[in-house]
């Protein structure tokens, strides 16, 4: 081991390698130093992944919310669709329905979605779609817009 470690040292004389290579011989264990960095990057490696599969979650959840809100007559959103969250979900009732905002609140709590009155300012709702929101939770709130709509 230590004939390698003298290899590379006359091999590559930067000083950055001398540096690091006195830091390794501190180490007296080659083999525990290279399981370290390949964990290390290995654990990037996961990382970028998962963060691929939230953002495809995070997309499809707010798709499900959004489609629901485009569809239905009783809503409409309140950001231009190049502008919308992945995460706040903001909407309101179509101006013909104004009058059902507090129903569907009421609607909606009595169905478990909890949490989704808007700004106190603007009004309105909000879906928050966190990374703790499953996929179901977002076809739970979708449904439960269409069974208010259907219930008019």
């Amino acid at each position: 081991m230590r004939s390698w470690v003298a290899l590379l040292a006359k091999s590559q004389p930067c000083s950055t390698i001398a540096h690091m290579l006195t830091r390794v011989r501190c180490l007296t264990r080659l083999p525990l130093f290279l399981s370290t960095v390949h964990s290390k990057h290995f654990a990037g490696l996961r990382s970028r992944v998962a963060l691929k599969q939230w953002t495809k979650k995070a997309i499809e959840r707010a798709k499900i919310i959004y489609d629901e809100i485009d569809r239905n007559r009783l809503f409409r959103g309140t950001v231009k669709e190049e502008d919308r969250s992945l995460m706040n979900i903001c909407f309101v009732m179509n101006e013909d329905f104004a009058e059902l905002e507090k129903p569907f609140m009421e609607f909606a709590t009595q169905k478990g979605m909890v949490g989704i009155k808007g700004h106190r300012d603007v009004g309105g709702f909000r879906a928050s779609c966190y990374n703790a929101m499953s996929i179901e939770g977002a076809e739970a709130f979708a449904a439960c817009m269409k069974e208010f709509e259907a219930k008019l």
